[in-house]
């Protein structure tokens, strides 16, 4: 999924199911603040904020379905000198609480110890009788509230936990009904159909609106959190925006209520939650591909029209690389913005400052990405041969005699030469047409700004050369030997490089078109950002190499082996990767999706970190002796593949097709195999504790021989005959 937001805001989603209907769960979170309501903070000040403030239960927003809008506060009362007693009051909108602080106690003594800070959680209040009313509590409370008996509401304003008796009282009509066979068998794993919404507030009930969201205007008043202080706002009237996209479907908007507001005195903000929802086919629906959220002026807000623009600008293939971080077009019209523009602006720095920023900053800041953007549409196409001086050597005599001549050779045009030798030699925009290189060499050389046309590489042997922003078309490269090569923009079209041989080569920013490097041999190179499209890589070998930001789209690498090799962050869309295989590697956030086709991969002793094989193909793979950590094969075709003594807990089978399987001494712990296809699958010697089978199908040949199950969840598929219920909004 693609999220498209300014550094303003926060974009949370959750699935979740009531009943036979399953949506996605969206809420934006815009943080103002409270000394300066007009301006935004950006995303990593809030999450800074909120992990300093105290709450026991550490969730931002849920985006569930809340009845009424409400309010939370987290937050510390502050007392300098210290102090024994001290009173707070807080007043949102119509609503009203007030506390009265007091030091810790003991029994037995008379007065409390004085206090510099207090915080305000349930830890702090006091526990009921026999713990009832608040878990978390204790007998003798620090935090009252002001002309209540003790025995009736909870103290603090944080997060209710789910198992306090304030949030559980609304489970609990339907807990039998939980328990209840047709509810594992049809509902499980969402919740009941009849459930109470009232179940997901956050809040205690005072501190519900009796309104489904808040207004566009409300007004804050904060007192005694810091000495004698008062703090008394507006919130902005601004209202967020979300558009959507379902699979390959246009953007829809996505309808969004002002449902939750945050305090953070401590941190001076105050944080505006919408949240809304988007029907699923079920709660682990991962069909929405994108989500753009904005925000607006509720007197000057701009058309769905206008956000699907930016959303067509941004998702062009040809957007300039910077047009993300334009984020006022994604603010309200004029608004004063928080950024991050240095390292020494990011919150966790000491440098950072702790109120507002300057609004200065964030207009020279995005002065500069405008800027920057339209130096980018200005840039003039690379260079072609009509850009280079027309400076054909009359015959290789002459060219053999200049090159003696000169060490730098700039701005020349070499044409029909043949070159057999060339040593420290430093070319600048120059180019090469139909120049033969057949079993030269080239040592300590320098190409900058070059482009080689139809020239002939082949048998080369080039050592310690340097290519920068260069460029191959239709070139011949077969049986090169490259050592110590450094290439940055280096850029091979149509070219062939059939069994060439890199060694200890540093490829930096380069690109592959319809190239062909069948057996090819890399050997201790370093790639960062490389690209390879439609290009021939059959039997290549990657060995003892680095692979970083890179990219294999719709390759032919079948039979392709890496041993050794190190890949972050890198993707492997589409093609045929029949028969590939990797040993001993270390793949970290690697996609293969888009039907890439891996029909009988071997992987053996690998590190498979958040590895992504959804949609994939791998009929008969083979994975030995393997790590996977948050590995998902969601829809993965997997028929007859072999597990072998793998670590693959927590990994991801929703909906994938896992017939005749065989699976020994491997650990599934937490596996979630949620309508995966398990006929005739043997496990054998696995651990599945806590895995969820649920809706999974099996038949008689499906085994699971001294496996461990404690806790699995084993309920039957979904019958043929029950249709699915898209949640509607």
């Amino acid at each position: 999924m693609r999220i498209i937001k300014p550094q303003q805001l926060i974009v949370l989603k959750s699935g979740y199911q009531i009943g036979q209907e399953s949506f996605l769960g969206i809420s934006v979170v815009a943080g103002c603040y409270l000394s300066r309501p007009d301006q935004f903070a950006t995303e990593a000040k809030i999450w800074h904020a909120w992990s300093r403030a105290p709450h026991m239960m550490s969730v931002l927003d849920c985006a569930e379905p809340k009845p009424h809008a409400e309010y939370l506060l987290a937050g510390w009362v502050l007392r300098d000198p210290p102090a024994t007693h001290a009173e707070v009051s807080i007043a949102v909108g119509r609503l009203r609480k007030s506390w009265h602080i007091v030091g810790d106690r003991e029994a037995g003594r008379l007065s409390p110890e004085p206090f510099t800070r207090m915080p305000l959680d349930h830890p702090q209040g006091w526990c009921g009788e026999n713990g009832r009313l608040n878990p978390a509590g204790k007998p003798l409370a620090n935090i009252e509230i002001a002309g209540e008996p003790l025995t009736c509401k909870l103290g603090a304003a944080t997060p209710v936990p789910h198992h306090f008796p304030e949030r559980d009282i609304y489970l609990q009509p339907v807990r039998a009904e939980m328990n209840g066979a047709a509810y594992r068998d049809t509902v499980f794993p969402g919740l009941p159909e009849n459930i109470d919404p009232r179940y997901f507030q956050m809040a205690a009930a005072e501190q519900w609106l009796n309104a489904p969201e808040w207004p566009d205007d409300v007004a804050l008043t904060l007192t005694g959190f810091n000495n004698d202080s008062e703090v008394n706002c507006t919130l902005p009237a601004v209202r967020a925006v979300v558009l959507a996209r379902n699979g390959d479907k246009p953007v829809e908007p996505v309808r969004l209520e002002r449902k939750t507001l945050w305090l953070l005195p401590d941190s001076d903000l105050a944080l505006i939650i919408f949240t809304g929802r988007l029907p699923l086919d079920d709660a682990l629906d991962e069909s929405v591909s994108l989500i753009m959220a904005g925000l607006d002026a509720v007197q000057a807000p701009r058309t769905a029209q206008y956000y699907a623009g930016i959303v067509t600008r941004r998702t062009a293939t040809d957007a300039p690389p910077l047009s993300f971080l334009y984020d006022p077009e994604l603010m309200p019209e004029g608004a004063a913005l928080d950024v991050i523009a240095s390292a020494e602006q990011h919150p966790d720095s000491a440098e950072a400052p702790h109120g507002p920023q300057d609004p200065a900053i964030a207009r020279d800041f995005y002065q500069q990405i405008q800027q920057l953007i339209a130096a980018d549409h200005a840039r003039p196409e690379p260079l072609s041969a009509r850009d280079f001086t027309d400076c054909h050597l009359p015959g290789t005599p002459d060219a053999l005699s200049l090159l003696r001549q000169h060490s730098l050779l700039e701005d020349k045009t070499f044409s029909a030469l043949t070159l057999s030798q060339l040593h420290g030699k430093t070319f600048r925009r120059c180019r090469f047409s139909q120049v033969s290189f057949l079993a030269a060499t080239l040592q300590q050389c320098r190409f900058e700004h070059c482009s080689f046309d139809q020239c002939c590489w082949q048998g080369s042997r080039l050592e310690g050369v340097q290519f920068e922003h260069v460029t191959l078309t239709a070139c011949d490269l077969r049986s090169a030997h490259w050592q110590q090569v450094s290439a940055q923009y280096f850029n091979a079209e149509r070219c062939l490089l059939g069994e060439i041989r890199c060694d200890n080569c540093q490829w930096t920013h380069c690109q592959f078109v319809k190239c062909d490097l069948a057996q090819s041999r890399w050997h201790d190179n370093h790639w960062r950002g490389v690209s390879l499209d439609e290009s021939q890589l059959p039997a290549a070998q990657l060995l003892h190499s680095t692979l970083t930001q890179c990219l294999f789209n719709q390759c032919d690498a079948a039979q392709l082996q890496m041993t050794r090799v190190t890949a972050t962050a890198t993707s492997l869309l589409g093609g045929n990767w029949q028969k590939s295989a990797f040993s001993e590697c270390q793949l970290v956030s690697l996609t293969a999706a888009l039907e890439s086709d891996f029909t009988g991969v071997h992987f053996s002793h690998c590190w498979l970190q958040k590895m992504g094989f959804k949609g994939g193909i791998l009929p008969e793979a083979l994975l030995e002796h393997c790590v996977v950590e948050e590995g998902n094969f969601d829809r993965c075709r997997l028929t007859g593949s072999r597990f072998l003594r793998c670590d693959m807990a927590g990994s991801r089978w929703k909906d994938a097709r896992l017939e005749n399987t065989y699976w020994l001494d491997s650990s599934l712990q937490q596996g979630q195999f949620y309508r995966a296809n398990l006929c005739a699958a043997h496990f054998r010697d696995c651990n599945l504790i806590g895995a969820s089978l649920a809706r999974t199908r099996c038949d008689r040949a499906t085994q699971f021989s001294d496996c461990l199950l404690e806790g699995a969840t084993r309920l039957p598929a979904l019958p043929p005959d029950m249709p699915k219920k898209r949640g509607s909004v």
